[in-house]
């Protein structure tokens, strides 16, 4: 398993949220807690004091908190014994049901907050714990085996991380099924957190829970072939199935890149090969990029090739760049023949249509896709280019289009769907592949598959399940080759026991 230490951009959010930056004045936020970082904070139920005066004595489950005198505030999951006159408690923000505790400790200098504690235990599954181990930079092997040094935080063993003004200990109990996390910001080794951090009393009750499989031992994720029909397409998908599984901890950060034999897999900054068997594919290598890359194409004649807006496009291969374009420093989807393709951000009228010329040079359009406002993805076939993205016309029903470009920039179609058409429309369309008949689209946001005729006349389309007899994919990336779809998606396993990058080829176009 790879290890890696994200920005604290990321970890602070998986914590919980509610940090300004140090020696400004906080504005109310939203807390988040640490076992899901797009859950929904429960308010706090907190209708009558549940505050006393604590003192040596009062609480005879934990020795630490036992000897610390002060304030005492208790809750289903856990108590904490401060010194109110340094100490103020965040009461607005303060969560504290049978399932989740939240509270919020500060020293205040003036307006500025001087030192912040915040306390969170809850009832929850064992996923987010673990990933924030990986998130942290801890081996979740030596982990489970023991072999990471921990810290008894309140009754419970916690790992630390730090980073900057921050200093955040996590932990689980299995049988509880609970989960501890304990943050201190800003001047972290002031006394005084010590002295708050020694006075929490985690409530820890062994209920006889049972955590997911960890990803070494959980089941891979497999699926028979399955066929499908939409318009004039019958389809069929076989999951190219890994030697090794591929177990991520990234939702949407995969492309794909596919020559004869090879299938190429990029996640950020790195690459991993394999050769295409009858048995589904079998593991050659793993390359270390040194950077991270956004965006992956592979050509009909084997070359690869990376972007990531500002920095350069190069042509990549077996770890080594080939050819450098120094003035390409957007993202860009390559052409099939390897010869053009379309640089691109976020605006549909600032992007550049731009022809390679093989030794490092290049030369390059203006190109404006005045339809779509918002560019969500684009991809380019041989003789077209696909946006997509928000409309630009105010007036749409639609949220998302896909805008059909010939190879000059000018308007073919627009791939939409109506609401006499579907319930909802087209989401976040990956990739659009250009097959022999029509437009087959890869919408990320509906788990679907939407089919359109070369016309722009929508023919149906699949559900995700249809095909590939997943449950809540993401379909991240795909390649149109030699006639075949090959899509690259992350799902989370049956038994909960990882994410896993997925791969498919799809036959039948």
């Amino acid at each position: 398993m790879r290890k890696k230490i994200l920005t604290m951009s990321l970890a602070l959010a998986l914590c919980m949220a509610g940090l300004t930056a140090c020696g400004q004045t906080e504005e109310a936020t939203t807390e988040a807690t640490t076992e899901a970082v797009t859950e929904a904070t429960t308010e706090a139920d907190n209708g009558s004091d549940d505050t006393t005066e604590a003192s040596a004595g009062d609480s005879d489950s934990d020795d630490s908190a036992a000897s610390v005198d002060g304030k005492k505030v208790e809750t289903p999951l856990a108590n904490v014994t401060y010194d109110d006159k340094i100490w103020t408690l965040d009461e607005e923000n303060k969560t504290e049901t049978d399932e989740k505790t939240s509270l919020k400790f500060q020293i205040l200098d003036g307006d500025d907050i001087a030192c912040q504690v915040e306390v969170y235990a809850g009832l929850t599954d064992c996923y987010q714990f673990r990933e924030n181990l990986y998130d942290y930079g801890f081996d979740q092997k030596e982990y489970a085996d023991g072999k990471v040094e921990t810290t008894n935080i309140g009754g419970a063993e916690c790992v630390m991380y730090e980073t900057g003004s921050t200093r955040i200990f996590t932990g689980r109990d299995v049988g509880a099924g609970e989960s501890f996390t304990v943050k201190a910001s800003y001047d972290c080794d002031n006394e005084n957190v010590q002295a708050l951090i020694d006075g929490i009393e985690f409530k820890i009750t062994d209920v006889g829970n049972t955590d997911y499989p960890w990803y070494w031992e959980g089941e891979p994720f497999s699926v028979d072939s399955a066929s499908a029909t939409v318009g004039d397409l019958s389809l069929t998908a076989n999951q190219l199935k890994m030697d090794d599984p591929f177990v991520t901890h990234e939702t949407f950060n995969q492309e794909i890149a596919v020559t004869d034999d090879k299938i190429y897999i990029l996640e950020n900054d790195y690459i991993r090969s394999y050769t295409l068997a009858e048995t589904g594919l079998v593991f050659d290598s793993e390359y270390d990029l040194g950077a991270k890359y956004s965006s992956m194409n592979g050509t009909d004649d084997g070359r690869i090739f990376l972007s990531q807006n500002g920095r350069e496009l190069i042509e990549w291969k077996d770890g080594e760049i080939v050819t450098t374009y120094a003035d390409c420093k957007k993202d860009y989807d390559i052409s099939p023949d390897g010869t053009w393709g379309v640089g691109y951000f976020v605006s549909g009228d600032e992007c550049e249509i731009v022809t390679l010329n093989g030794d490092g040079t290049s030369s390059s359009t203006p190109a404006s896709f005045a339809e779509i406002k918002t560019i969500n993805h684009l991809n380019v076939s041989n003789d077209k280019i696909f946006v997509c993205g928000s409309p630009s016309d105010e007036d749409s029903e639609a949220t998302h289009i896909v805008g059909v470009y010939n190879k000059d920039g000018s308007l073919d179609t627009i791939l939409t769907i109506s609401k006499d058409e579907e319930n909802v429309g087209v989401g976040s369309v990956t990739f659009v592949a250009d097959t022999a008949n029509g437009y087959f689209a890869m919408d990320g946001n509906m788990r679907t598959m939407p089919y359109w005729s070369k016309d722009g006349t929508y023919q149906g389309r699949l559900e995700d399940s249809d095909l590939f007899g997943t449950n809540y994919p993401w379909f991240s990336a795909s390649a149109y080759h030699n006639g075949s779809l090959y899509t690259v998606m992350t799902e989370k396993r049956a038994d909960q026991s990882a994410t896993e990058v997925i791969c498919f080829q799809v036959n039948g176009f």
